[in-house]
């Protein structure tokens, strides 16, 4: 059960592992990381619309670990 205020949500362990990774390299937590990469979608990729927008034959989009 999450604390209050907090809400849980099943990743991957890899996609985890690496968000750990990103956050420690970073000097951030996971879930300032999580809002750092959301505030950056936003306004570099009109957040996540830009991502539905995409056309479907795209196979490879970009990681989000390589928008920083």
């Amino acid at each position: 059960m999450p604390k209050p205020g907090y809400t849980s949500i099943t990743l991957k362990s890899e996609v985890v592992r690496l968000l750990k990774l990103r956050a420690r390299e970073k000097g951030l937590g996971v879930n300032e990381l999580l809002i750092y990469l959301l505030e950056l979608g936003r306004s570099c990729h009109g957040g996540v619309r830009g991502f539905e927008s995409r056309p479907p034959h795209i196979q490879h989009p970009v990681s989000i670990i390589t928008l920083f």
